[in-house]
């Protein structure tokens, strides 16, 4: 059951996110409206971008970032008392912020991947792709407390593959890289 509670939550984490980030965005621009066009809020609108497109949703991220861009359009150039010559003028504003704001999404998701690669070189084995040590010791980790907390034997056995034992063992384990 609670698996089956964990996935729905999993399920509903997105739309969660983008609740929580629509919500944001009303409130900064509220918070522009309320102190006027002196008082600049532009930095903020970037958290609720930086956010879902922290979390991988490319989809909602664009929306938000078009609500940022809209939202400031309205609150600020529009509705803010500013005198502009032409209509053009917070049209062409608006394109720009959006335009930072697509900008800063593909900087924090290639960030973000940055990481994961790196987390995930890591766990693995440059040579095989296999789980290292460390891999494996966290593997290992997360299965015995499930097998724990299910009250379920494990079992566990270790292949010498070509007799890589001897080699480690006589030569040292950098010795049994090189092989390859």
């Amino acid at each position: 059951m609670l698996q089956s509670i964990n996935r729905h939550l999993e399920a509903a984490r997105p739309l969660m996110i983008f609740i929580g980030c629509f919500l944001l965005i009303g409130m900064l621009g509220l918070l522009d409206c309320l102190t006027g066009y002196e008082a600049s809020f532009s930095i903020f609108y970037v958290i609720p971008i930086a956010i879902t497109g922290w979390h991988g949703q490319r989809h909602c991220t664009t929306v938000i970032s078009v609500l940022s861009a809209m939202t400031w359009l309205l609150f600020i150039d529009l509705l803010g008392g500013h005198a502009y010559s032409s209509l053009c003028i917070p049209l062409w504003n608006t394109l720009v912020r959006f335009g930072f704001f697509i900008i800063t999404l593909k900087l924090l998701q290639s960030f973000r991947n940055h990481i994961q690669q790196g987390e995930k070189s890591s766990r693995t084995d440059a040579l095989t792709g296999t789980n290292n040590s460390r891999g494996f010791q966290e593997w290992l980790a997360h299965y015995l407390s499930v097998f724990k907390r299910l009250n379920h034997p494990l079992a566990l056995g270790s292949p010498d593959l070509d007799n890589f034992k001897y080699v480690n063992d006589a030569l040292g384990h950098s010795a049994g890289t090189k092989c390859f």
